[in-house]
């Protein structure tokens, strides 16, 4: 697997070393590299030995860690340990060149901070900018297709964002806490999870059974995981992940609660909009009963 990912990036004129160890990796660190991509599971040692080496060795080197989609907690503790991103396996060549433009981006612009402070260089700048519009292609592209199997997510986004920007506007007139371009992008994000639901739950008519709703309560976290390795933002990460949540402890996926949900995913009424349209599975509810 090593020799056929280095095989491809040589080809797409990356230059590239290999290491076949935690211990050979470690030796390679005398050098500063701008991206190292490695698997978590490795022979001679767990990969996060090796993340933990490069962040405390070279801060701005990006770290692409590789795992199985079983092993997610595998995945945070790496994340945990200082890795950048992560790729679950099986992934195609297109998709880790994806996240080397995105991790060089990234790196260009930590690199231009620490030499010209907050001036980024044209060619830092124009790097940076195409990987972030690359990657809001991609994930538009996939709530577009979301859009094709459930026609309702298109009109509900929309509604979401302009009850977010009211909602925002109302808490944070000064736009300090919550910046109007991230709740837009958020809004339009939010439900890119539901690309893993099912069509015939998406457009059931009647009442899902209790499978088809756990079903339903991934999408948060299937959205996150795929935003995550792809997208530096705090608000429209929060959002994608959180929008499900309630005050109560009663949502999902994580079951916070109060003021541990991040503002941006409080003030996307994802609820309200849901309450108030009609669905497959049942009528629209009363504007006051649902503010209620």
């Amino acid at each position: 697997m090593r020799s056929v990912i280095a095989n491809y990036l040589s080809r797409d004129g990356f230059t590239t070393m290999e290491a076949g160890s935690v211990a050979d990796g470690i030796k390679w660190l005398k050098d500063e590299f701008d991206v190292v991509v490695t698997d978590i599971r490795l022979p001679d040692a767990s990969g996060n030995e090796l993340v933990g080496a490069i962040k405390a060795r070279w801060p701005a080197t990006q770290v692409i860690v590789i795992t199985g989609l079983q092993d997610t907690q595998v995945a945070t503790e790496a994340l945990n340990a200082g890795a950048d991103r992560y790729l679950f396996k099986p992934f195609g060549m297109p998709e880790l060149h994806a996240h080397l433009v995105d991790a060089l981006g990234r790196r260009d612009r930590i690199m231009a901070e620490r030499t010209e402070k907050h001036l980024l260089t044209t060619e830092a700048r124009a790097r940076a900018e195409q990987a972030r519009e690359a990657v809001l292609k991609g994930a538009r592209a996939l709530v577009r297709a979301v859009e094709v199997r459930d026609p309702y997510t298109r009109e509900h986004s929309e509604r979401v964002a302009r009850y977010a920007r009211i909602l925002a506007a109302a808490l944070d007139e000064s736009a300090e806490l919550l910046d109007p371009d991230a709740l837009k992008l958020a809004c339009e994000l939010h439900d890119v999870g539901k690309i893993g639901v099912p069509d015939a739950i998406l457009n059931k008519v009647g009442r899902l059974t209790t499978a088809e709703f756990s079903q339903v309560r991934k999408h948060p976290r299937t959205g996150s995981r795929i935003l995550e390795p792809l997208l530096e933002h705090a608000t429209v990460l929060a959002v994608v992940a959180w929008h499900h949540e309630r005050w109560d402890g009663a949502g999902y996926p994580d079951g916070l609660a109060g003021d541990t949900i991040p503002l941006a995913a409080r003030v996307v009424a994802d609820a309200l909009d849901a309450m108030t349209s009609d669905r497959a599975y049942r009528p629209a509810r009363a504007w006051e009963e649902a503010l209620q």
